[in-house]
């Protein structure tokens, strides 16, 4: 029988540097789903990195 024994890591609160976020919006529905197409727009392909 295979123990695995795990161990509680007590929680901690840390200060970070601020980041700046982008982000995008598409709008869609159930219907006309759009999410691979919002995805695939936050990494061009390597065709269009010259």
């Amino acid at each position: 029988m295979l123990v695995i024994k795990l161990k509680m890591v007590e929680p901690e609160i840390k200060m970070l540097i601020p980041k700046l976020l982008v982000g995008k919006h598409l709008s869609m529905c159930i219907q006309n789903n759009r999410t691979a197409e919002l995805w695939k727009s936050f990494m061009p392909t390597k065709s269009n990195q010259r």
